[in-house]
């Protein structure tokens, strides 16, 4: 009788155990159905984060590309009007150019806020009393300014040693 109470134990108690690890089984398959959805979703988000990355990037791409195509510009080649009597009047003082970029299309001016340039002033260099190019200031510091050429006569790109002048068409 030992034998079998023995082996009566180990079944109840096999029966007794059953129940909860079946009880557990569905909780631990729910658990596992559950990682694997949080897994495929986490795989979806990253797909979509790494899509939506590239796409800011791209754009990112075409605003600097369109800012520097906006900053960029040529210089135009029109005939400028002469500082001859009839033309224009062009202010006998003026701004030496300190330095010149023929690459960017930039002049810096020996002269700044103490000497009354500002943003959006146009002026004229002057080289040996004709005009050669038309500039327009785009910086101002207290003593020094920077002016973007925007045209220029057969050429002649200014030089350090020019003067800068208030450029003024004579009035009718």
């Amino acid at each position: 009788m030992r034998g079998w109470a023995a082996s009566g134990w180990l079944i109840a108690g096999l029966i007794a155990v059953t129940p909860l690890s079946r009880a557990a089984d569905p909780a631990a398959e729910e658990a596992k159905l559950l990682a694997r959805r949080l897994a495929e979703e986490n795989a979806r988000l990253r797909e979509t984060v790494a899509a939506l990355e590239a796409e800011r990037d791209r754009l990112l791409a075409r605003l600097a590309e369109g800012e520097m195509r906006a900053d960029r510009w040529t210089l135009a080649t029109a005939p400028l009007p002469s500082a001859e009597p009839g033309g224009g009047d062009v202010a006998p003082d003026g701004w030496p150019v300190v330095d010149a970029s023929r690459e960017l299309g930039l002049v810096a001016l020996r002269g700044g806020v103490r000497d009354g340039l500002r943003p959006g002033l146009a002026v004229a260099i002057v080289r040996d009393g004709v005009v050669i190019a038309r500039a327009r200031v785009v910086e101002v510091r207290e003593r020094i300014a920077g002016a973007r050429v925007e045209t220029q006569e057969r050429g002649s790109f200014p030089e350090q040693g020019d003067r800068a002048v208030v450029w003024r068409m004579k009035r009718e």
